[in-house]
């Protein structure tokens, strides 16, 4: 308050001293040069706090907003170098995949072929082992009409136990 005090002496003092000054003819950049820095220094006391306050609440929330903002860019900077190390990670799984996919190609189409092979040979052997039946059974037909054919016609002066034993004997 003691400043206030101050201001309002000085500025009723410089109205008394300057009062007078109308009618010499000289300029009046004195009493205009103290009016001014009385309004300067009030000006001063009225508005220096509030816009001390206000810039330094302006300042605080700058660097406020540029911390945020180096923090957001730090924060994208981690969080690109984790999507490129994931990148990486995923190639390389995917390239291991590819490897692991091409040798169970490799190895499965070997177990198929081997089974077609197997297949292959059990079907030949079957065929075989039903050509030698079919073979077997033809032999044994055709020979069976034949004595039976020689049998009713002609008769063989053999009795029927002679005779199998006879044919057992060539059969075997």
């Amino acid at each position: 308050m003691s400043l206030v005090k101050v201001a309002s002496a000085l500025l009723l003092t410089s109205v008394a001293v300057f009062a007078s000054d109308a009618g010499h003819g000289g300029t009046d950049i004195l009493p205009r040069a103290v009016n001014f820095l009385i309004f300067a220094a009030l000006a001063y006391y009225l508005l220096a706090e509030k816009l001390k306050a206000f810039f330094s609440g302006r300042a605080a929330s700058i660097a406020k907003a540029y911390e945020d903002a180096e923090n957001k860019i730090k924060e994208a900077k981690v969080a690109l170098n984790e999507a490129r190390a994931k990148k990486e990670e995923v190639a390389k799984l995917a390239s291991e995949l590819i490897a692991s996919s091409k040798t169970d190609a490799v190895v499965q189409a070997k177990k198929i072929a081997e089974h077609a092979d197997e297949e292959i040979v059990r079907v030949k052997k079957s065929a075989e082992d039903e050509m030698s039946m079919l073979r077997k059974k033809a032999i044994i037909d055709t020979v069976e009409e034949a004595i039976g054919e020689i049998v009713d016609k002609e008769g063989f002066g053999v009795d029927d136990k002679d005779f199998a034993k006879i044919i057992a004997k060539r059969v075997a």
